[in-house]
């Protein structure tokens, strides 16, 4: 009986401690969760070396034109903080990527990346 106990416990903690350390989606409208999706598809283009820092500035940039289209979520709630998290960091990229375009260094990639982390993060996917 204790074996089964003791192996019912490790069990359960496998499970809990999984759980814990996968990432999580945060609350958000879905037409946010697809902006997200788009600007970590281009970011991940340029992080890969598929496209120039001037592409990927430029492509984001239209991405981040259209988000004039998203919907608003009511002020405190949950999904508006989802929202926001979203919408801030692929600014915070574009940003990044203006820098980029015009002088690589280490300290723009990394700050890049980290932005790109914390939206990957804010949308349940894995970071680099």
């Amino acid at each position: 009986m204790k074996r089964f106990f003791v192996f019912f416990a490790a069990l359960t903690s496998l499970f809990v401690f999984s759980y814990c350390n996968a990432p999580q989606k945060s609350a958000m409208s879905n037409q946010h969760y697809q902006y997200g999706l788009k600007v970590l598809e281009i970011v991940d283009q340029y992080l890969d070396y598929d496209i120039s820092a001037e592409d990927a500035y430029n492509q984001l940039g239209e991405v981040i034109q259209r988000d004039d289209s998203l919907p608003d979520a009511e002020y405190g709630s949950n999904e508006s903080l989802g929202n926001l998290k979203v919408e801030s960091e692929a600014i915070f990229m574009h940003s990044h990527l203006l820098d980029l375009k015009y002088e690589s260094t280490t300290e723009d990639y990394e700050s890049l990346l980290q932005s790109r982390n914390e939206l990957a993060g804010v949308l349940g996917k894995s970071g680099r």
